[in-house]
């Protein structure tokens, strides 16, 4: 009896439910998708911004190190830089008031005098991967010969 099974047909002639869902599932799995990836770059860019702040930090640690050093200022005072002190600084006394974790740069501009001078002192060579914190500071050169000067301090990122 041809007409005896009134249920679901599965043969050459029944529509498959599977091909109809197919392109829900496509959008499921497009939609997962994006999902992750957005997910994985916000990763990426939170890690890279507290790099960053770490390597601000740091170098900030480094510019306060270096103004209160006793083997580079004047009479113990905070930020009243020897003039012979600076000019004598070379790479390991650099190192060593940093803590020779990163590759440092100091910077001394002292601009009041008659003719400017810069004082470069550097650690190892920079990457592209850097920060910076300066301040302003003082060269003791005399009693009665005291310059302003901007000291600022360039750390290499990892």
């Amino acid at each position: 009896n041809p007409h005896a099974h009134r249920g679901p047909v599965w043969g050459e002639r029944a529509a498959a439910g599977f091909f109809e869902d197919v392109h829900v599932l496509i959008v499921v799995v497009l939609g997962m998708s994006i999902l992750l990836a957005s997910l994985a770059a916000a990763f990426t860019a939170h890690e890279a911004a507290r790099e960053a702040a770490a390597l601000r930090a740091e170098a900030s640690r480094i510019l306060r190190a270096v103004l209160a050093d006793p083997g580079i200022i004047h009479d113990g005072a905070v930020g009243l830089l020897d003039i012979v002190s600076v000019e004598r600084l070379n790479s390991s006394g650099l190192a060593r008031m940093a803590g020779g974790v990163h590759p440092v740069l100091l910077v001394v501009s002292e601009r009041s005098g008659e003719s400017p001078r810069t004082f470069l002192v550097q650690t190892d060579t920079l990457g592209s991967s850097r920060t910076s914190a300066s301040t302003a500071a003082a060269l003791w050169y005399s009693d009665l010969d005291v310059r302003a000067a901007r000291i600022t301090i360039t750390l290499a990122g990892s």
